[in-house]
């Protein structure tokens, strides 16, 4: 443990109003556990400022995430590796602030590496929700995991390669296993080199049919053959030496070999659809480009990474040629049987297969990370509202409504593999009950004009410049489009904000109410439907907010405020939406 004020360095973190003095810091990351640190943490979207001064121009600051911060701040060492320089006294650097340039930190466990006078320092700062609990937190990030491994994740950051964090997030198994592929891969290349020209083999005796001339060497069964035969016979039985090369060692290397590969290519084809992903979210974002460019740089540097990483996929299974294009490579056998030959123990060329072989195969994904970009949890917000997505459709399965699901993770198990997963803007999902339908849409934009609205995907149109909800229900009744129930989702304390005089989400609420038009509803007469009736039956605004109302109801408006809190008991929320949509079917569905 060392004390900053002894080296010269004077560190603060300045959290809105509040001083955090950082008074010592590790000198190794066995010591990162002690007591006597300080507690730096803050919540996701606090304002955050850094004071860093010290006596040597040549100390450098590093933390994982400092690549998020605008670029200009940071300056590049010599291995590509971004930092902070000291600054003048009463300097500071804002880590957060509420602005285009700034991307919010996700919530976790963020280390600081201190570089001084050529010895390193450490220390970490922890990030928290808004407007949850963290054991709140912890339920939704782990129902969402449940759902899909994953989806609770995002590439997003870089860290600063020092190994075990322990809030790391767990990655995809396909990410897992490249990972391994990689790091394995150095002893690999050497090993395939040297095997390729000189792999085991056993020397074995087979018999041919050749003359005698040519023998170099007859045993007694050359000689047999020959007192059968007599002399009259122009080929004999004569001994050859031949080189096996199906054994228990081989065959084993054969199958890693296809194994890995195997791996790759899934890795490769999700990594591509994450990639597309990506490439969606980012041209999402340029269509504000001045409210979003920190998330577009953000998720530019990812693509590159992703790149790098279909790279080397690329790279790996070339080099994995040199040893499929041998001869001898081509006539070993399948596995048959389970037993480990002790060769692929003993011999060190087999064992670096076997070693990276047995790594891919664990279950629990659970090992130090080096890697350049780490996964981290995506923002609590983004969380909150794919939860509530999956929620909202959890309910109409349940029991109580009993509908049944089709679509998205509704579906079973299906051969899509993405690197991370990710709800996309035009998820649906359809619910189905008797002779009464449900369509849920997941950010789905709403037409603009009547001419383009569609009976069976896009029965609605709106005027307004409010045209996308988080989450959208059209129900129908004997294949007529009914009506719709629009679900917005606030991550944010609702009194508060309904109680704020007018705003940008009061007006987008209300919008949603009244705004929204269809030629299709109840199988009236389109201009019938568009002048006497309103197709949005009710907006639900589904929030964290801990309220001694679970839902608020303001009927005038045909607006429900309602609670939806990770951990609760849902009860009372299934039976409001049940009511809900049954006042929606006029009571029919009761």
């Amino acid at each position: 443990m060392v004390t900053l004020y002894d080296l010269g360095i004077h560190l603060r973190f300045i959290v809105g109003k509040t001083y955090i003095d950082i008074v010592t810091m590790a000198e190794s990351m066995d010591e990162m556990d002690s007591d006597d640190f300080s507690i730096i943490s803050f919540k996701e979207f606090e304002n955050v400022e850094i004071e860093f001064i010290s006596n040597s121009k040549d100390t450098k600051l590093y933390y994982d995430g400092i690549d998020l911060l605008p670029e200009e701040l940071c300056e590049t060492d010599s291995n590509g590796n971004l930092y902070l320089m000291p600054l003048k006294k009463g300097e500071t650097y804002s880590i957060f602030e509420h602005s285009a340039e700034y991307y919010a930190m996700r919530v976790g466990r963020y280390i600081i590496r201190l570089f001084h006078d050529g010895k390193e320092y450490y220390q970490y700062f922890t990030v928290f929700p808004k407007n949850v609990y963290g054991n709140e937190w912890t339920i939704m990030q782990k129902e969402l995991e449940e759902e899909i491994q994953g989806l609770s994740s995002d590439i997003i950051r870089k860290n600063i390669s020092l190994g075990d964090n322990k809030n790391e997030v767990a990655p995809s198994q396909e990410l897992y296993r490249f990972y391994v592929i990689k790091r394995h891969f150095n002893n690999i290349l050497a090993a395939l080199i040297d095997l390729k020209d000189k792999p085991n083999y056993k020397v074995e005796k087979d018999y041919r049919l050749e003359p005698l001339y040519r023998a170099t060497y007859i045993d007694n069964i050359t000689v047999k053959d020959y007192l059968m035969k007599g002399t009259g016979e122009e080929k004999y039985l004569v001994p050859k030496r031949i080189y096996n090369y199906d054994l228990p060692e081989n065959r084993w290397l054969k199958k890693i070999i296809l194994f890995y590969e195997n791996e790759l290519k899934l890795f490769r084809r999700s990594t591509i659809k994450y990639v597309e992903c990506v490439e969606k979210e980012i041209e999402e974002f340029t269509k504000y480009r001045e409210r979003n460019s920190a998330a577009i740089r953000a998720k530019e540097n990812v693509l590159r990474e992703l790149e790098s990483y279909l790279e080397t996929t690329k790279s790996i299974l070339s080099i994995s040629e040199l040893i499929k294009s041998k001869e001898w490579y081509q006539d070993i056998q399948r596995v048959d049987s389970i037993i480990i030959p002790h060769v692929l123990i003993n011999d060190v060329r087999y064992n670096a297969f076997y070693k990276m072989y047995k790594e891919l195969q664990q279950n629990n994904i659970s090992v130090k990370w080096d890697e350049s970009y780490s996964y981290s949890w995506k923002l609590s917000s983004e969380m909150y509202e794919i939860w509530c997505f999956i929620k909202i459709c959890r309910f109409l399965i349940d029991s109580e409504l009993g509908f049944d699901a089709q679509g998205w993770i509704f579906d079973g198990i299906k051969d899509e593999h993405i690197l991370v997963p990710e709800l996309m803007p035009g998820t649906q999902v359809d619910f189905a009950k008797d002779n009464f339908k449900i369509k849920a849409y997941y950010n789905v934009a709403l037409r603009r004009s009547i001419n383009s609205t569609d009976k069976d995907k896009e029965p609605l149109y709106s005027n307004s410049r409010h045209v996308k909800p988080d989450i959208r229900l059209d129900l129908y009744k004997d294949n007529i489009f009914w009506c719709s129930l629009i679900i917005e989702v606030k991550y944010r304390n609702i009194e508060s904000f309904w109680n704020y005089r007018e705003n940008n989400c009061k007006g987008q609420i209300r919008s949603y109410k009244n705004d929204l038009k269809s030629k299709f509803c109840r199988g009236l007469k389109p201009d019938v439907a568009i002048r006497k009736i309103n197709p949005v039956d009710r907006v639900w605004v589904l929030n964290p907010t801990h309220s001694r109302d679970e839902v608020i109801d303001r009927k005038d408006e045909g607006i429900k405020f309602v609670q939806l809190i990770p951990g609760e008991n849902y009860q009372n929320i299934i039976d409001e939406l049940k009511e809900e949509i049954s006042m929606a079917f006029e009571e029919e569905l009761i």
